[in-house]
């Protein structure tokens, strides 16, 4: 047992009762104050001139120890925020056919969240004996990945986060419209000064993560058992077998970004049948950047000295000796948006309206915000790896160690890491390459073509088509930086639909056999405990994936039928009803599936996670008449209101599942999916049937509709599917009240409110990871696992509810 590691242990509080589970229950402090004053005031200077001014104060003070471990284990941060904002306006008349709007704001968020007492101030080299701290004192150490799902703690230890952070957000606007015959035009700008200052300590004390792989079986880097693996988190931990440790030096960054936007449009009433409507908008939205411009990535041809040469050495950003004099990612300067609308009366019942134009994203505000110190250089990480799975990468008792110059890479090194004899997980800030071009905001194409139609003198209908084209959307998962491409392993004549081949993948380089292949160390100092596939990533040095960030290639599609009735109150009643018909599809972009091969792009297109193709929403109020001329009958039957949002839409898309041949074990690609069976039904139950019980062994998915790809290949399935979607989604809700008027100036409201008001039950989706899980019961035949089997422990909705509300208004 290693000794931090029992010292630890003996600080987990003590089980008060002899049950194996359920056996510790720990003080929480949740109480929570709140305080949000605001003040608003409005002066007309004279009848052209008017001003206004608004202030508001939020204040959030709660204790949040979430976990109830005692210090120094918790990992609980107080939360102790405000937010203070400030507006001032000026509209002004300059005559009756110019109008002028000025305004100026501020906002300011502080978040000073830090672990409490005694966690960072912890003396851990006098009472744990751990060294490698950046910090003096060093601080109670982050321990985490010990998995508490196999076996023992209580989750992970230490603080994961300690910084204060404010955002600073500082904005102009001016805008002015001028009316001169059958024109109206408009114009203005808006200036936003965003700035996020972060003075962070996270990892400043150490952070250790530990995992089952010391504990494990080698075999199950490419195999599972039972849908699960072997080893304990905790059993690593208390061996002292560290799979990867960090340390980070305090920093204190400020990130800053401008936005710029200008427009100009035109209504132009042609006749009184026609109108148009024509404007060009621009925006500019560089990228945020650090005041300093201290920041680093991956240089993909940049000669990493610490690795023989091979690229993959760290570059620097801004002007100076040892930096790249350059920005990572340029800002795009041609961000023009024109729009067209037309309207025009047919007859004196229906109108046909047409709309285009072209939108732009407002970029990323603040796409990375790591690295900086208060003096020249950068704060960054020491991080070692394990250099094969189930490999340790040190014993806990020894701690860290390091130059610490390293930290602060005072003569910007471009061979920052890795260490000799090890491998290196890039630290968080320079785990990446930026996009030169990711700059460039998404690009969204819009129009739209609509025909409203009058049926009576309170009825219209409105029928349209709205159709989006999205470009330019950030698309990390495409670009696969550090992954072995196909045509890598063609030209070295491995084929991983060979068992030889990826025995020999998995294999050390420094092994018999890959001698014997001829494999040989990417560089000197590469550590023979490293599998051969590490060797032949494009920068070996490092053994995580290191992101694409900002690669502008994602794109989206949405096309929709929109119908919309309403009927105006008349006759006591009001009804509003919308009817949509849409398909979402995207390739790459934020929100959508994972991506099955990001060497294969075309692959990668395919339904939203969130797509919904049917939504149907009817809201009513129905008000009764006050019937008769007898009095007291009127006040009895008249005046009560019915109202009711009835919303009806397609069921959720189940993911397809995921291949069990661990293809990203061989190549660090992602992995692949299950290949559907042509003609075979996807469910043995309709999810819509109304018998389902989730307390039987009734089996509701099929596993015959999926077949696993052959090992070494990908799959062809998309990630969803538009027929494999779970229940349809209906939502009722209805009331009942009326208002009582007791006198001019008092009234009394009463109403009855029903959620989900017949009763309907609606069942989680069913477990659809695996179909080649076997199915469990308890002892009474409640299904407790397998493919398609439903919970019945959460998740279980539809029961009806009510509330009675009474408001007195005077």
């Amino acid at each position: 047992m290693d000794p931090v590691a029992l010292k630890i242990q003996a600080m987990i509080p003590a089980p008060v009762n002899n049950l194996n589970l359920l056996n510790w229950l720990p003080n929480i402090v949740t109480n929570t104050k709140q305080n949000m004053p605001s003040f608003k005031i409005d002066q007309n200077v004279n009848d052209k001139t008017r001003l206004s001014f608004y202030w508001t104060y939020q204040s959030t003070d709660s204790p949040a120890y979430p976990d109830g471990l005692p210090i120094p284990l918790t990992g609980a941060r107080p939360k102790i925020v405000e937010g203070t904002q400030y507006r001032f306006n000026v509209d002004r008349t300059v005559s009756p056919t110019l109008v002028v709007h000025v305004g100026a704001g501020f906002y300011r968020f502080l978040n000073p969240d830090s672990s409490p007492a005694g966690v960072l101030d912890y003396d851990a080299v006098k009472l744990l004996g751990l060294v490698g701290s950046a910090s003096n004192p060093a601080g109670f150490p982050n321990v985490t990945n010990l998995g508490v799902n196999n076996a023992g703690g209580a989750g992970n230890y230490g603080p994961n986060t300690a910084d204060h952070q404010f955002t600073d957000k500082l904005s102009w606007v001016a805008n002015a419209t001028y009316v001169r015959g059958s024109h109206t035009y408009k114009t203005g700008l808006e200036l936003k000064q965003d700035v996020y200052s972060d003075q962070n300590v996270q990892g400043v004390q150490g952070q250790y993560s530990f995992g089952n792989g010391p504990t494990s079986e080698p075999f199950l880097q490419t195999s599972s058992v039972g849908g699960g693996s072997i080893g304990a988190g905790y059993a690593s931990f208390l061996l002292g077998q560290v799979a990867n440790t960090n340390v980070n030096a305090p920093r204190d960054t400020q990130m800053r970004k401008l936005n710029w936007s200008l427009y100009a449009q035109d209504n132009w009433k042609i006749t009184r049948k026609l109108s148009l409507d024509y404007g060009l908008r621009w925006d500019f939205t560089p990228m945020g950047h650090e005041q300093h411009y201290r920041e680093a990535e991956i240089g993909i041809n940049t000669p990493n000295p610490s690795a023989g040469g091979i690229p993959g050495g760290y570059i620097f950003e801004g002007d100076g000796p040892g930096r790249c004099n350059c920005q990572f990612s340029r800002s795009y300067p041609f961000a023009f948006g024109p729009r067209l609308a037309v309207a025009y009366q047919i007859d004196p019942k229906t109108v046909l309206r047409l709309g285009w134009g072209i939108t732009y994203s407002g970029g990323d505000s603040w796409g990375y915000m790591n690295g900086g110190t208060p003096v020249a250089g950068l704060g960054i990480n020491s991080v070692t790896n394990s250099t094969g799975y189930g490999y340790a990468v040190s014993q806990f008792s020894d701690g860290i160690h390091y130059d610490p110059s390293v930290l602060y890479a005072a003569t910007l090194n471009p061979g920052v890491a890795p260490a000799p004899g090890t491998l290196s997980a890039a630290p968080a800030w320079a785990a990446q390459f930026r996009d030169p071009e990711g700059g460039r905001p998404a690009r969204v194409n819009q129009w739209n073509l609509a025909v409203q139609r009058q049926i009576t003198r309170d009825m219209t209908l409105e029928a349209a088509y709205v159709g989006n084209r999205g470009a330019w959307e950030e698309a990390r998962g495409l670009a696969a930086l550090n992954a072995i491409s196909p045509a890598r392993l063609q030209a070295l004549g491995l084929d991983l639909t060979n068992a030889a081949t990826r025995n020999l993948l998995t294999a050390q380089i420094g092994s018999a056999a890959a001698v014997a292949a001829g494999f040989k160390p990417p560089y000197a100092g590469f550590p023979s405990t490293a599998s051969v596939a590490q060797s032949l990533r494009p920068f070996p040095e490092y053994n995580d994936s290191l992101a694409w960030w900002f690669d502008p290639t994602g794109d989206s599609w949405y096309d929709s039928l929109q119908v919309k009735f309403t009927k105006r109150m008349s006759h006591g009643l009001d009804v509003t009803s919308n009817f949509t018909y849409q398909k979402e599809l995207c390739l790459g972009s934020n929100g959508c599936a994972g991506i099955n091969d990001a060497f294969n792009r075309s692959e990668n297109r395919g339904l939203t996670p969130s797509s919904t193709p049917f939504i149907w929403v009817t809201a009513f109020t129905y008000r009764t008449p006050k019937l008769t001329s007898n009095r007291l009958v009127r006040q009895v039957v008249g005046g009560w209101t019915w109202g009711g949002i009835l919303r009806y839409a397609s069921g959720s898309l189940i993911g397809v599942p995921s291949s069990r041949t661990n293809l990203s074990t061989y190549t660090f690609n992602t992995n692949t999916r299950f290949n559907r069976v042509p003609g075979v039904p996807l469910f043995l139950e309709d999810p819509n049937c109304h018998c389902i019980n989730p307390n039987s062994n009734q089996q509701i998915l099929n596993p015959a509709a999926w077949v696993d790809t052959p090992t070494g290949t990908y799959g062809q399935s998309a990630a969803y599917f538009n027929d494999y979607r779970w229940q349809r989604q209906a939502s009722e809700s209805m009331n009942f009240g009326r208002t009582f008027q007791i006198r001019e100036r008092m009234s009394l409201n009463i109403r009855a409110e029903f959620f989900n008001v017949f009763n309907r039950l609606f069942l989680p989706t069913p477990s659809a990871s695996n179909p080649l899980a076997t199915a469990t019961f308890t002892s009474a035949g409640v299904p407790t696992g397998g493919y398609g089997y439903i919970t019945n422990s959460s998740g279980i909705g539809g029961q009806r509810n009510g509330q009675l509300v009474a408001r007195f208004q005077f």
